[in-house]
């Protein structure tokens, strides 16, 4: 079974820490949730979940959207499965006072209206070529794959002992405008700091 995994940083004020927790607990709570299905569909329910936390911990620059109402698109390419189980998970659910619109892609103009942009495994091979031409727009780009932080991704899920974790490339968040709040750093398994 999958379940996130959480690294907290312990020198932090004791609020802080609170919140981490807090954060840390939700996210949990989700994995735990959906034990009796099938592993790739609690891999992906799992996955969902970090998804619509993420956005809220997600601040996108005012021009990212065309205004106050604009949903946030999220463009799905190669996993399937994951399209039906964000539109389930998001349903009525709003982050930042938006909603969610999701919509499958095989890599075209779809893509280039994302706010958030996951990149499945399968896809490895053309990740580079699709988050590359979304190289310094305010896209937050996801990956699951060996090395997706190299292939530009702003988040990259990794398997943590049986769990799901994630990594973050902070340099590539800030070049495409995006700014993570620390509450979303301290639950990452890793964040590269550096230029992207």
């Amino acid at each position: 079974m999958f379940a996130p995994a959480v690294l907290l940083r312990c020198a932090a004020s004791p609020s802080a820490v609170r919140r981490r927790i807090l954060v840390c607990l939700v996210l949990a709570g989700a994995a735990h949730a959906f034990a009796a299905n099938d592993p790739v569909s609690v891999e992906y329910q799992v996955k969902a979940a970090y998804l619509f936390r993420m956005a809220e911990y997600i601040e996108w620059p005012s021009s990212a959207f065309a205004g106050p109402g604009e949903p946030i698109r999220i463009v799905v390419v190669g996993a399937d499965p994951l399209v039906d189980i964000l539109v389930a998970t998001l349903a009525g659910r709003k982050a930042n006072e938006r909603s969610f619109v999701v919509e499958p892609s095989n890599g075209g103009d779809e893509v280039e209206h994302a706010h958030i942009l996951f990149v499945a495994r399968r896809e490895a091979g053309a990740a580079k070529k699709l988050i590359g031409a979304l190289k310094s727009r305010p896209v937050l780009t996801i990956t699951e794959m060996p090395g997706g932080l190299d292939s530009g991704s702003v988040v990259n899920f990794v398997p943590v002992d049986n769990r799901i974790g994630f990594e973050i490339s902070l340099g590539t968040a800030e070049r495409n405008g995006l700014r993570l709040s620390s509450r979303l750093l301290a639950v990452a398994r890793r964040v590269e700091k550096g230029a992207p």
